[in-house]
């Protein structure tokens, strides 16, 4: 698994699900998770980077290879992951 599903998975403690639900559930918090993770993140990417970012959200990337792309690209990217992370988690719990 990758390590941003695994991180996910952990953080919303998924490993009692069966691995379908588990599937289902991390792309559903993975889209929502990316979208905003980009929001924060193209604004402190080069113009170059940005551009690439928003090429692979025109081109309809997975979500996963622009979070991957973001991480790669962004500084402090754990921090705003763990932030977001924590956003929807109070979210759900709410």
């Amino acid at each position: 698994m990758d390590t941003t599903l695994t991180t996910l998975s952990k953080h919303f403690n998924l490993a009692h699900l069966p691995d379908a639900q588990q599937k289902e559930f991390l792309n559903e918090i993975g889209s929502i998770l990316g979208q905003n993770l980009a929001i924060k993140a193209i604004p402190l990417l080069s113009e170059e980077d940005a551009k690439t970012c928003n090429e692979m959200i025109s081109q309809d990337t997975s979500i996963l290879q622009i979070i991957n792309f973001l991480k790669e690209k962004t500084p402090d990217f754990q921090k705003m992951l763990d932030e977001e992370i924590a956003t929807i988690q109070n979210s759900l719990a709410a």
